[in-house]
């Protein structure tokens, strides 16, 4: 309408048709119509430039929700499933690196990480160091947050798998990294002050997922998930029960598995079926004959060393009590 109306003056003036004061009018109404749409314009262009911008700092389920309510998004609980990875040997690595390169290896890293956690629609934290954390179920519900976390998972092993192919042998030597699940309730908010602040995840199940992750790098495998996650995966890949444990600080016993990956031994299921046998031994409270069975496997599985080791000191000192569950005294 406003292009027929302009053309229309345009034409009743050029045949000198209208009054100069009319003729006036219409010239200034029509600049004035473009300078509207030139602004208009250029503030849809710096919107975009802006929402790309922060899509370098926001996982998109987290940048939607900042736009929507920018400033404004108050605290909720949620139910969330958690991935925790972290990298091994990372101090020997920046001092054999050197700044730069460690960087470059990070960022590396990262890059495999937010592909495998984008690619299932998942939220992100801000890496701390070399820890990197995704989660699912929130800001928005998702009722398949477990499936999409354990499909994350999977792909994350094999990027980065990809990746170690391509690091210098003495490089290739020391990377390695290791992974935590856990599901559960967990606060969602602003933390900081009002001038500055993050969006993000808090509460005791992060910090619960933390001592899983280390939990890990003891027991010597790649990858542990809580019963809590497990119980929610819609098919669950074969898993191995390491251990019933109490971790410092808490008073919940937290139940391990081993999620078996596309680069787990062959005879993981033969592993696991005689684990299971000396491990049910164990919660028996039959150290000796635990031991002698957790032993025979140790040479080629590291859960088994550790609790064939965990037997010898139990039989050494027996608990007063014994129902199965082992308390760890540090973090």
């Amino acid at each position: 309408m406003l292009v027929i109306a302009a053309a229309s003056g345009a034409v009743l003036f050029w045949l000198n048709i209208v009054l100069p004061t009319v003729a006036a009018t219409t010239l200034w109404t029509l600049a004035t119509v473009l300078e509207i749409g030139r602004r208009h314009t250029n503030e849809l262009v710096e919107c975009q430039r802006l929402r790309n911008t922060m899509g370098l700092y926001f996982s998109p389920s987290v940048l939607r929700n900042v736009l929507e309510n920018p400033g404004r998004l108050e605290p909720k609980r949620v139910e969330i499933t958690v991935l925790l990875t972290d990298l091994r040997n990372s101090t020997a690595l920046a001092e054999q690196l050197g700044t730069e390169r460690m960087l470059d290896l990070l960022n590396r890293i990262f890059t495999v990480e937010n592909r495998a956690v984008f690619a299932e629609d998942g939220s992100l934290e801000k890496p701390v160091g070399d820890q990197f954390l995704a989660y699912w179920g929130a800001p928005d519900p998702q009722s398949d947050a477990a499936d999409r976390a354990l499909r994350a998972t999977l792909a994350l092993i094999e990027g980065m798998r990809e990746l170690r192919e391509t690091l210098d042998p003495n490089v290739k030597e020391l990377f390695g990294y290791g992974l935590a699940l856990h599901a559960g309730q967990s606060l969602i908010a602003n933390i900081g002050s009002a001038q500055f602040f993050h969006y993000g995840v808090i509460g005791d199940l992060i910090n619960a997922t933390a001592r899983v992750e280390s939990l890990a790098k003891h027991y010597g495998v790649l990858a542990l998930a809580t019963r809590e996650v497990h119980e929610r995966f819609t098919t669950p890949p074969q898993p191995r029960l390491i251990d019933r444990v109490i971790v410092k600080g808490k008073g919940t016993p937290l139940e391990l598995f081993e999620l078996r990956d596309k680069f787990s031994p062959e005879n993981f299921q033969e592993i696991t079926a005689s684990y299971s046998e000396a491990f049910a031994l164990y919660e028996k409270g039959k150290f000796n004959d635990a031991e002698r069975m957790f032993r025979a496997l140790a040479e080629f599985d590291n859960p088994s060393r550790v609790l064939a080791a965990r037997c010898v000191e139990l039989c050494a000192h027996p608990p007063i009590e014994w129902c199965g569950v082992f308390t760890f005294a540090a973090k």
